[in-house]
Parts: structure tokens; sequence; C-alpha cells
């Protein structure tokens, strides 16, 4: 009989044991992918206040150029795929009244949507997640729409500035 009971008490063990071990797990799991969503919004965070703090800068100096590529990245999320920018007049436009460009963009339909509902958004971040908006003032881009693929984690990118908006052109 004392056999049986010690052979109830080490299944009982083990159970207890599979049990911790799976807590441990569990736990692991949940704080790695903690960690690394808050590193994508962290590095969300600081594309965006980088990005705004150049058109700051850039802005009343009219004439002035400033280049990010792999001597002076701006690095973006890493699954980011495009970052499109459209001009800051297009926003509040009908659809019809888009440009065909915008109009055929396949990837994303919402900006068409909301460019044309005038929300204040002119930076969109391809694939679209539950992210801030990012909204620059005096921007332009040829043909009012322009998409950049990301190349190794970063956008390349051209600004110009010409006093009243700043002209973006891909790298």
């Amino acid at each position: 009989m004392k056999y049986k009971k010690s052979q109830i008490s080490q299944v009982f063990i083990y159970i207890m044991a599979l049990f911790i071990f799976a807590l441990i797990l569990y736990y692991g799991y949940y704080s790695i992918s903690s960690f690394i969503q808050r590193g994508e919004e962290v590095a969300f965070i600081k594309f965006k206040t980088e990005l705004e703090s150049e058109f700051d800068v850039l802005l009343p100096q009219y004439g002035s150029v400033s280049i990010f590529n792999e001597k002076k990245p701006l690095k973006v999320p890493s699954d980011v795929e495009e970052i499109c920018f459209v001009s800051s007049d297009l926003l509040g436009r009908t659809i019809d009244k888009l440009p065909g460009s915008l109009r055929n963009y396949q990837k994303d339909r919402t900006i068409k949507l909301s460019v044309a509902e005038g929300a204040e958004e002119n930076v969109f971040i391809i694939p679209r997640e539950e992210r801030p908006s990012i909204y620059l003032t005096h921007i332009k881009v040829d043909d009012d729409f322009l998409c950049i693929p990301i190349k190794q984690g970063r956008l390349d990118i051209r600004l110009e500035s010409f006093g009243n908006y700043i002209q973006i052109d891909s790298e």
C-alpha cells in the first residue's frame, strides 16, 4: 500500500512541475512579445519626431536641403514596407478630383478616403496599423502623391525648402 502512495505523490510532483514549466513559458512569451511591441512603438515615435523636427527646422530656411540616406538614415519601424506622402493642399478634395496616381493606388484604399475627408494626415505608413497619424503642414510632392519604398529599414528622401512649403522627393 505504501508503494502506491509514493507513486501517486510522484505523479503529483510531475504534474506540478509541468504546470510551473507551462507558466514560465507563457510568462516568457508574453514578456518577449510585449518587449518587441514596445520597441516598435518607440521606433515609430522616434521616426515621427525626427521627421517633424526636420520639417520645423527646414521650412523657414529657403533653399535649404536635407537628404536622408545611408549616411544620414531616417530609421522606420521594421514592419514598414513603404511610406506615402500627399501634398498638403490636396486634403479635402473629392475623390474624383484626386490625381490618378492616388485614385489608382491599390495597396491601401483608405488613403484616398482619408484625403477626401480632409483628415489631418498626409504621411501614410504602409501597412497601416494602429499608429497615430502624421500630418506635416506645407508639403508638396510630384503629382501630389508619392510612395517611397523602405530600403534596409530606412526612408531615403530629399527635402528642399521653398520658404512656404517643402518639396519631398525620393532619394
